[in-house]
């Protein structure tokens, strides 16, 4: 899977969970990037290209 599909259907989730239980399955805060809406810290997590320091 690409990370960018990975970001997607981490936001897509995230927007789900929101409108249906009223809250978020992240506490990440939505952005829009060139490709479109997504989450900013996992999109910063995943395009950083380092996990050593990271709860990932």
């Amino acid at each position: 899977m690409s990370y960018i599909k990975l970001i997607k259907l981490l936001y897509l989730v995230d927007r789900e969970a929101l409108l249906l239980h009223g809250r978020p399955v992240t506490t990440d805060r939505y952005v829009q990037t060139d490709q479109g809406p997504s989450l900013s810290q996992i999109n910063d997590l995943i395009t950083m290209g380092s996990f050593e320091d990271s709860a990932w």
